[in-house]
C-alpha cells in the first residue's frame, strides 16, 4: 500500500471507569468467562496470522508464553476496560508502534466523565516534569516541576508500568515517551481508575514539596484518527537572525497537493539563494510515501530508495474482507479462512524502486530535526535521506524504528464479544539503513535535551533545538571560511 498511517493509540481511550461511580455514568458492562476466552481465542488467532512483525523482536516461544500467561489471567468476568488493559500488556511487548486496541464502540465509555491528573508531563531521563496545566488559575506547580511521587508510587515505577501499556518500535521507550507525554493523565486512569484526589510530592528547584490535588473531571472519547490535512502542515521560513537558511517545517506526511507546493517552495529556496535548509521533523508522525518521495527528489544528488522493501504475512485485501466479515457481522468471521490465507509474500511498488531527482533539486547545506515523535513515515524520510545525502540531524532518537516500521494499509479488526477493536498493520517495511536493525530508532549527529518541563516542539519565542541547528550552520559556515 502506498500509504503508511499512524494510527497512535492514545491510551486515553482505555480509561478506566469506577464501577461504583453511579453519580456519574451507570455502571460499565462486564463480560463473562467465556465471553472473554472466545474474544482472547479470536484475538490471538488474528495476530498470530495477520501481523507482519509478531516475531520480529522477540522469539516465538517468548510471545506465546505471554498469550498463554494472559489467557490463564481470565478466570473471572470482566469490564471491557480491564480486558483491554490486560490485552494491552501483550501489544506493549511486540515492539510495534503502530499496532493498537481501543473502545471506540463503548458507548458507555464515550459517555462517562473521568477524573484525571490536571497536567500533562514530559519524560526526561526516566523522570517526570511538568509540562502543562491544565487549570490556568492552579499556582500550585509550575511548569518544570519534578513529580517524584503520586498516591505514594514513585515516578520510575509509573513510567515503568506505563510502557508496558504503550506500543513502540522495537526496543526503544522513545515513542512510548511520546505517547506518556501526550496521554498521561489518561495512562494513569487506566491504571488507576478515577481518583477525586491525589496526593503529590514534587521538587521545586532545589525544595522538595507535598500537596493534595483535587481532579479535573473531563468527557474524553476515543482519539484514534489517521493526521488531517489543514494548510499549515507544512510551512516554509526565514529566519531574520541567520542569513541565507530557511526553515521547512512538516507537521505530518499528508498535505494535499504536494508536487505543486514542493515545487513552488524549491523554487522560491533557489531564488533567495538559500544555502542552508532546516527540515523540522519534530511531531510528525507520518503520512504518505508518495509525499515523501516527491520531497525527496527536491533533496537528494543521486538517485535514491525511499525504503527497500515490504512484506508481509497476510495480503491486506484477504485482511480486508476479513476484518469487514467481522465488523459488520459478529461471530461470522471465518478464523480457520484466516489461518489458510496466511502466506509470507513480499510487496512491489513505487516506494521500493530507485527514485529520480528534481533538476530544482536543493544544493545545499541539509539539517533534519527529529525528535520522539518522529514516526512512520517521517521517520522512514529521516533514515533515507541521511543514508544517501550528506546532512546532519539534531534532537532525539526517532520514534520510529531505524531499520524500518510497520505500517502500510491500518486495518481495524473488531472482538466479536466485547467489541473492543484491533488496528494492526498489514506490512513491514524495510528503510533504506543497510545498518543491522537493532530496535532502536535513528539516532541524531547532534543530540539536544531539552530543558525540564518545555514541550518538544517549542512554539515560544525560543525554540531551543532550533537555536542548536542554527549553531551549527554557523559552525559549519566558520569552517568553509
Amino acid at each position: 500500500m502506498k500509504r503508511l498511517y499512524m494510527l497512535t493509540l492514545i491510551v486515553l481511550s482505555c480509561f478506566v471507569s469506577k464501577a461504583q461511580d453511579t453519580l456519574k455514568s451507570k455502571a460499565p458492562k462486564t463480560f463473562s468467562i467465556n465471553q472473554l476466552k472466545s474474544d482472547f481465542v479470536f484475538f490471538r488467532t488474528v495476530m498470530e496470522n495477520a501481523h507482519p512483525s509478531l516475531y520480529r523482536y522477540l522469539p516465538k516461544d517468548s510471545i506465546n508464553r505471554y498469550f498463554d500467561t494472559t489467557s490463564n489471567k481470565i478466570d473471572q468476568p470482566l469490564t471491557d476496560v480491564a480486558y483491554c488493559k490486560l490485552l494491552q500488556n501483550i501489544l506493549a511487548k511486540v515492539g510495534s508502534g503502530h499496532t493498537t486496541l481501543t473502545l471506540e464502540n463503548s458507548l458507555a465509555f464515550n459517555n462517562d466523565m473521568h477524573d484525571i491528573l490536571p497536567f500533562s508531563v514530559q519524560v526526561q531521563d526516566n523522570r517526570l516534569f511538568i509540562s502543562q496545566l491544565y487549570r490556568k488559575a492552579d499556582t500550585t506547580f509550575k511548569v518544570g516541576d519534578e513529580i517524584l511521587v503520586i498516591n505514594n508510587e514513585y515516578a520510575a515505577s509509573i513510567l515503568e508500568q506505563m510502557r508496558g501499556l504503550v506500543t513502540g518500535d522495537g526496543y526503544s521507550d522513545s515513542f512510548k515517551d511520546f505517547k506518556i507525554q501526550k496521554s498521561f493523565p489518561g495512562i494513569f486512569n487506566l491504571l488507576h481508575g478515577d481518583q477525586y484526589h491525589f496526593l503529590i510530592f514534587y521538587k521545586h528547584g532545589n525544595q522538595v514539596k507535598k500537596q493534595m490535588v483535587r481532579a479535573l473531571t473531563l468527557r474524553l472519547g476515543n482519539r484514534t484518527a489517521p493526521p488531517k490535512s489543514d494548510p499549515d502542515q507544512i510551512k516554509l521560513t526565514y529566519p531574520t537572525d541567520i542569513p541565507a537558511t530557511a526553515v521547512l517545517k512538516i507537521a505530518n506526511f499528508t498535505y494535499k497537493d504536494y508536487s505543486s507546493v514542493h515545487r513552488s517552495y524549491f523554487k522560491e529556496l533557489e531564488k533567495n539563494n538559500i544555502k542552508n535548509l532546516i527540515v523540522d521533523l519534530r511531531d510528525n508522525t507520518g503520512g504518505s510515501e508518495d509525499v515523501c518521495i516527491d520531497l525527496m527528489q527536491y533533496l537528494m544528488d543521486n538517485r535514491f530508495y525511499y525504503h527497500i522493501a515490504q512484506e508481509g504475512v497476510l495480503n491486506a485485501e484477504d485482511l480486508k474482507y476479513f476484518a469487514d466479515r467481522s465488523n459488520k457481522s459478529p461471530g461470522s468471521a471465518n478464523l480457520t479462512s484466516l489461518q489458510n490465507e496466511r502466506s509470507f509474500f513480499r510487496v512491489t511498488n513505487s516506494g521500493n524502486e530507485q527514485q529520480l531527482i528534481s533538476g530544482k533539486r536543493f544544493k545545499g547545506n541539509i539539517y533534519i530535526l527529529v525528535n520522539r515523535g518522529t514516526f512512520s513515515a517521517a521517520s522512514l524520510f529521516a533514515v533515507a535521506v541521511k543514508a544517501q545525502r550528506e546532512c546532519t540531524v539534531i534532537g532525539e532518537e526517532t520514534g520510529g524504528g531505524k531499520a524500518g516500521c510497520d505500517g502500510g494499509e491500518i486495518m481495524k479488526v473488531i472482538l466479536p464479544e466485547t467489541r473492543i477493536c484491533l488496528y494492526i498493520p498489514t506490512l513491514w517495511t524495510y528503510s533504506a539503513s543497510k545498518d543491522q536493525n537493532t530496535g532502536e530508532g535513528l539516532k541524531p549527529d547532534i543530540e539536544f535535551s531539552y530543558p525540564p518541563g518545555m514541550p518538544h516542539s517549542a512554539h515560544g519565542d525560543v525554540d531551543p533545538i532550533m537555536e542548536v541547528a542554527k549553531k551549527a550552520i554557523i559552525q559549519t559556515s566558520q569552517k568553509l571560511q
